[in-house]
């Protein structure tokens, strides 16, 4: 009697599904990463293009609202003490499309990133930090900053519409060294990263 009324999953604990659940998990990942698809410069790209992807799009939607309701942008920006809040919030709604744009297909990256980070610091010092906000009403913003800081620090990857090319520091990266008589080194050199 006291069978008929248990249910197949009553004998197990939650936690010890999930716990084999995450057992078999990492078995299979550890058998599937002894294959080409588990190295560290594919996973490195992948994060990098999801990284680019999300960010982009989080900068094209808001900024595609202030250029299609831009007299809604202009008062909000106005109610922020922003000088010529119309102009602000165009010029704003501009820089978060193109830019947000840009870094998803990986053009100028760099500076895209950067150009997206002041407006974010902006976004944090002017709006959020002067009105004394709640950090649950800015974390958007923070993580944004966070976000475009790494993009401008290391580039949007191997996937990108405009790649590294010829020598100089915009190539190799801040602080690479010519090595062997070759721009950023050798081959092996730049694969290792």
């Amino acid at each position: 009697v006291l069978l008929s009324h248990a249910t197949p999953l009553s004998f197990f604990n939650i936690s010890d599904i999930l716990a084999v659940s995450f057992l078999y998990s990492f078995y299979m990942l550890s058998a599937w990463c002894n294959s080409k698809w588990c190295s560290p410069k594919l996973w490195k790209n992948i994060g990098l293009l999801a990284l680019r992807i999300s960010v982009g799009v989080l900068f094209i939607l808001p900024g595609y609202f202030k250029l299609t309701h831009l007299d809604a942008a202009a008062g909000m920006f106005g109610s922020f003490g922003f000088p010529m809040p119309g102009f602000t919030a165009g010029f704003v709604g501009v820089i978060e499309v193109v830019c947000g744009l840009a870094i998803i297909i990986g053009l100028y990256t760099r500076y895209a990133a950067k150009l997206l980070a002041i407006v974010m610091i902006v976004a944090i010092l002017f709006v959020h930090l002067k009105n004394g906000d709640p950090f649950q009403q800015w974390y958007l913003a923070f993580s944004l900053l966070g976000s475009t800081l790494a993009l401008a620090g290391v580039g949007g990857g191997k996937w990108q519409l405009m790649k590294k090319s010829g020598c100089g520091e915009n190539s190799c990266g801040s602080g690479d060294k010519k090595m062997e008589g070759k721009c950023c080194g050798s081959h092996e050199e730049r694969m290792k990263n």
